[in-house]
């Protein structure tokens, strides 16, 4: 009888150890994954490798959900410069130059075809549909160009059903050419008649990815104008602010007439958006233009519009979309 007391002692432990490690093992089911696709096929951020480090960061101190990634398999090979004859250069020079030229285009014609073989393998291998079974949505950090996934239908249909898709900065200028993927993020890049302090107006303040910012706020950012953009067709987080307006004027070239910050856009409407959400049949859509420069990713605030970003595209934080 006196042993009756030690026993359910015992009884009890393994019971809170049971269900601590139940609670462990759920906390692992619950947490999501997200794959971080850095690869770029066009223009290079050099801010790419702070952006990876901010992401894993974000993801670390959030436990929400965690991160992998897909880069590049090594730094695509970068092409000759065709030569430029100087003024006073004799024909045999300007031959000479040429035809090392020639060479080395040849040369990096087949380093790039390499590389491309290269990267081709590396998405086969880790955004093939079954390899994106396991993950809750992906994000493009600053990606470019068309990237050769294995089955490009098959990833949009996959976030279609109800993953998440965060996209930073560049991943507008992705797919140019493909209008279905346009579609899903929301616009296209065109070009950034922006790279100077502006400021941004907050247009839905109780979204969790504005949550850092006031009304307005001020960044010097490279900003995007994009087509195949319709407002009706989203829910826009930030945009510019018309007071941009008052800024002094710039010249664009040396002799041209110098033009408001707006004449340098394209829209007659002024109407330039910065951030937005939309649902993408049942996945979530969050996209954000910032994020060319590193001092804008090292920003705290700009980390936790990413992160609020981010759970909402996951279904971890509620708010409005269209």
């Amino acid at each position: 009888m006196k042993s009756y007391p030690c026993r359910f002692g015992v009884l009890i432990w393994a019971l809170t150890l049971g269900l601590g490690f139940a609670l462990a093992s759920s906390a692992a089911e619950v947490a999501k994954k997200l794959l971080v696709v850095t690869v770029t096929t066009g223009f290079r951020h050099g801010s790419i490798p702070v952006g990876e480090e901010v992401i894993a960061k974000l993801a670390a101190e959030s436990g929400e959900f965690s991160v992998d990634f897909v880069r590049e398999p090594s730094p695509r090979p970068a092409p000759p410069r065709e030569p430029k004859r100087a003024a006073a250069e004799s024909d045999d020079s300007f031959a000479a130059k040429t035809a090392k030229f020639q060479v080395e285009q040849a040369d990096w014609k087949t380093r790039d075809a390499v590389w491309l073989e290269q990267t081709r393998r590396l998405l086969a291998e880790r955004m093939s549909l079954a390899a994106l079974a396991k993950y809750d949505g992906v994000i493009f950090a600053n990606t470019t160009g068309d990237l050769p996934l294995p089955d490009r239908e098959g990833f949009l249909s996959w976030i279609r059903s109800g993953k998440a898709f965060i996209g930073m900065h560049a991943a507008t200028d992705t797919f140019l050419n493909y209008p279905p993927y346009l579609e899903m993020i929301g616009g296209a890049f065109i070009s950034h008649p922006w790279h100077q302090p502006v400021t941004i107006r907050v247009e839905d303040a109780k979204h969790p990815a504005t949550a850092p910012y006031g009304a307005t706020f001020e960044v010097a950012e490279e900003i995007y104008q994009f087509k195949r953009w319709e407002r009706n067709q989203l829910h826009v987080l930030m945009s510019l602010d018309p007071a941009n307006e008052e800024r002094p004027k710039q010249v664009v070239k040396p002799g041209e007439p110098a033009l408001g910050f707006f004449e340098r856009g394209v829209r007659p409407d002024r109407d330039y958006a910065v951030a937005w959400t939309k649902e993408y049949g049942a996945g979530r859509v969050f996209y954000t233009s910032l994020g060319h420069e590193e001092a804008v990713w090292r920003d705290e605030k700009y980390q936790r519009h990413l992160l609020g970003g981010i759970r909402w595209a996951l279904g971890l934080a509620p708010a409005a979309s269209k």
